[in-house]
């Protein structure tokens, strides 16, 4: 079972977090940080090379737009999943 999660500046519960969803069975992470101000990549280096957790860094514009298929998480969500799903069936 595999996780695709957004986050911004959750550094200091993302660890916890991560290992909680472990326990109930998740063996990957795929962590997309929108635009921390310390990137998460610092808190989880011992997961990433590990290959627990692959991990992505992106700036998303500004939302604009109330629809929620044009948003910046909602594209990362779409992405992880397109990109991973083969992977974890």
């Amino acid at each position: 079972m595999a996780i695709c999660a957004v986050v911004k500046d959750q550094n200091r519960d993302l660890r916890y977090w991560i290992e909680y969803h472990r326990w109930l069975g998740v063996g990957k992470f795929y962590i997309m940080d929108n635009n921390s101000s310390m990137p998460a990549m610092m808190v989880l280096w011992d997961y990433i090379s590990s290959g627990l957790v692959d991990y992505q860094y992106f700036v998303g514009r500004p939302r604009t737009r109330p629809i929620f298929t044009e948003t910046n998480q909602y594209k990362a969500y779409q992405g992880c999943l397109l990109q991973h799903f083969r992977q974890h069936r």
